[in-house]
C-alpha cells in the first residue's frame, strides 16, 4: 500500500488491523506506513486517525517501536545510498533526495563528516562483522511469519484430514464389494 493511499483514506476505509497476544501485527498486510509526524503522542493520534487499532499499551508500544525502527531504516539507507556511495560532499549534494529540505540534508553532512559520527560508524560496522546470524526476515516481523506459519499448517491439517477421511471411506468402501 502506497504512503498516499494511507494519507487518503477516509473513515469508512480504516483498515483493521490485527494483532497477536503479544501486541504485534499479525494481518492483513506487509507493510505497514513508515512516514510520521515525529512526536509520540501525534504518531500515536495518526496512527489511531488512519487504522482500527486495539486501544493497548501493548500495541501502542509496538506501533511506536516500530515507527523509530521504520525511521532508523530510512536513516540507514540514506546514507548508504546518498553518502557512503559518494567520495565527496559536492558529489553527494548533486546526489542529494529531493524529498529532504536542503537545510536538512547540510546538517546530516555536518554530521556525518564529525570524527564523532565517524568513530560510532565504524564501531557499528565491526559489531555487525561480529554476528553469525543477521536477521533474514527481511522487514517481516517473526509474529507475522509464524502467523502464516500456524495458517498453513492449519491448512496442510485440514487437507490431510480430509485425504485421510477419502483413503478411509474408499478402504470401507472397496472392503463392503468383496
Amino acid at each position: 500500500m502506497l504512503l498516499s493511499e494511507v494519507h487518503a483514506h477516509k473513515l469508512e476505509d480504516h483498515v483493521p488491523i490485527f494483532f497477536n497476544e503479544h501486541g504485534q501485527p499479525i494481518r492483513p498486510t506487509e507493510k505497514a506506513c513508515d512516514e510520521f509526524i515525529p512526536d509520540k503522542d501525534k504518531m500515536w493520534q495518526y496512527v489511531n486517525h488512519k487504522y482500527i487499532v486495539p486501544q493497548t499499551a501493548s500495541v501502542k508500544q509496538w506501533v511506536l517501536e516500530s515507527i523509530a525502527c521504520g525511521w532508523r531504516l530510512f536513516k540507514c539507507r540514506l546514507k548508504a545510498n546518498h553518502y557512503y556511495k559518494y567520495d565527496n560532499d559536492t558529489e553527494t549534494w548533486k546526489h542529494r533526495l529531493s524529498r529532504i529540505p536542503d537545510s536538512y540534508f547540510k546538517l546530516l553532512l555536518q554530521y556525518w563528516n564529525t570524527s564523532t559520527a565517524k568513530k560510532i560508524s565504524a564501531q557499528n560496522y565491526e559489531n555487525r562483522r561480529l554476528l553469525d546470524n543477521m536477521h533474514t526476515a527481511r522487514p517481516i516481523s517473526f509474529a507475522r511469519i509464524y502467523q502464516k506459519l500456524v495458517l498453513y499448517c492449519l491448512s496442510a491439517w485440514t487437507e490431510l484430514k480430509i485425504e485421510i477421511g477419502k483413503s478411509r471411506w474408499l478402504t470401507t468402501f472397496q472392503q463392503d464389494d468383496v
